[in-house]
């Protein structure tokens, strides 16, 4: 090609220079440090430390609310009560006695009064019992500002009611198949474009969310997404969720202001520890797992 045929040559770059670029969200594995106890004195007691309530169970589900409420105490909450159905109150207290319990038909304003997160949803089930009980709670729950988790079976009746509009202290924890009921598209549709999906969740419902699975994301009530690149395939297993669920409310509970990409983060640290010791992760450990390496930072923290 020679000049003869050749207009002017404009040179356009396909890719623009890092300044020109607006990230759409940050790679986030930093894990969370909370003040290391045995420095701040013997006058402490378990009331400083935060109070959980976990509320879920319904007559034949009692599991996925012990397995968030032991996550919560693991994690470093001071008192944990799991309002449940009274079939699983002899189970739960035979495997946790430091659990306190509560009936789940019975909502106490003096006992919310005290908590500091609550979450809320697991084990709760579908049926016409599990509907009322998740519009009473949730009717109450919004009138407290503090943090609030709503997982599994809550995402599931409150994607079936009228749209309601979330305030900054729910916390939505779903995975791709709950995000796809609540946005009223397909899980392969949210799978194809995740990023767009927790946009979409939080326009849609307001709030804080949190989109489950490889590579789980966050979005804070700025709208910052936040992208967690630890875990792996040996956490797919049941009761995955209900101790993130737990842990999310235990450190929040002692600290609100934590952000959920690292409670995400050590969620996904502690999975990856445990599946060096075999291909699927043991849920029950979790919650140890994760004490660990929050004393770990606390120490570090403080050296």
């Amino acid at each position: 090609m020679t000049k003869n045929y050749v207009g002017r040559i404009i040179n356009h770059p396909l890719i623009p220079t890092d300044v020109l670029l607006e990230p759409i969200a940050i790679i986030n594995n930093r894990l969370p440090s909370l003040p290391n106890r045995t420095r701040h004195g013997s006058h402490l007691h378990k009331g400083g430390f935060g109070s959980v309530m976990v509320i879920g169970g319904s007559a034949l589900m009692g599991g996925a609310a012990l397995m968030s409420a032991e996550a919560a105490i693991q994690v470093g909450a001071g008192r944990v009560t799991v309002m449940t159905h009274p079939n699983h109150h002899t189970a739960i207290i035979s495997k946790s006695p430091n659990l306190m319990l509560g009936h789940i038909d019975k909502i106490d304003q003096t006992q919310l009064a005290g908590m500091t997160a609550i979450c809320f949803g697991m084990g709760l089930g579908r049926d016409d019992w599990a509907q009322s009980i998740f519009k009473k709670w949730l009717a109450i729950l919004m009138t407290h500002h503090i943090p609030i988790i709503l997982d599994a079976d809550a995402l599931w009746h409150l994607a079936n009611q009228p749209p309601l509009r979330l305030p900054d202290h729910c916390i939505g924890t779903p995975h791709h198949a709950e995000a796809g009921r609540l946005l009223g598209i397909s899980a392969t549709q949210v799978e194809a474009d995740r990023m767009a999906a927790i946009v979409q969740l939080q326009n849609r419902y307001g709030g804080r969310w949190i989109l489950k699975g490889a590579n789980s994301l966050s979005i804070d009530t700025l709208g910052n997404i936040s992208i967690c690149t630890l875990g792996n395939a040996g956490m797919a297993t049941a009761g995955m969720g209900d101790v993130l669920s737990g842990m999310l409310a235990g450190l929040l509970a002692q600290d609100a202001n934590l952000p959920c990409a690292q409670i995400i983060a050590l969620h996904a640290k502690s999975g990856d520890i445990l599946s060096q010791e075999s291909i699927s992760v043991d849920v029950n450990k979790m919650g140890n797992i994760a004490a660990k390496l929050l004393k770990t930072n606390a120490i570090s923290s403080d050296n």
